[in-house]
């Protein structure tokens, strides 16, 4: 593989977009590649974009001065592994740039979940440094991954949303009302 493709949008203007390619770089030891397989678009991505740098969303994905790679809620498969516990093959769900290619270099793994320790992504949210191996998920199925990509993200944030409020005390309110631009209904 010699080249990595990547889709940026301009970090001030998004209309600002474009396809790039770059070297992909040789994996250092305890690195893993993981080819994109999908990844699914939503109102989150657009979050994602406008939260970028308050809450440092385009800090998981570095790109060029100026420039970011939307973080989306996706599938991927590990296709070179120079690490001993992750071999090829793996196939995982998480938070993923817009992009060919994602370089991991895992802090810990498990057959239950992969940890991107890679320098860039310390001090960012740890849940979205989480890599969920298929294999040991006993909640997935082949046929449902877009249904999994579309809401695996939103149980995740209402627990971080609940532990939040919980841990300030309701924050002195009586009561709390939680509404969401991503909510999803079925007709």
């Amino acid at each position: 593989m010699s080249e990595r493709t990547d889709f940026t949008v301009g970090r001030k203007d998004w209309g600002d977009s474009r396809v790039e390619s770059c070297p992909a770089g040789e994996l250092g030891d305890g690195q893993v590649r993981m080819q994109v397989e999908r990844f699914a678009l939503t109102s989150n991505n657009i979050s994602y974009a406008a939260a970028g740098d308050m809450l440092k969303y385009w800090g998981f994905f570095p790109a060029a001065e100026g420039r970011g790679r939307i973080p989306a809620m996706g599938f991927g498969d590990v296709i070179e592994s120079k690490h001993d516990e992750i071999p090829v093959g793996t196939r995982v769900f998480g938070f993923f740039p817009m992009s060919r290619y994602l370089v991991l270099e895992p802090s810990s793994a498990s057959p239950a979940r992969i940890v991107d320790g890679a320098s860039h992504r310390k001090g960012l949210a740890p849940v979205y440094n989480e890599y969920s191996p298929v294999g040991g998920d006993p909640n997935y199925s082949a046929s449902q991954e877009d249904e999994h990509m579309l809401m695996r993200g939103l149980f995740m944030t209402s627990f971080l949303a609940e532990d939040l409020i919980a841990d300030n005390d309701l924050f002195g309110a009586g009561a709390v009302l939680i509404t969401s631009a991503s909510d999803r209904k079925s007709t």
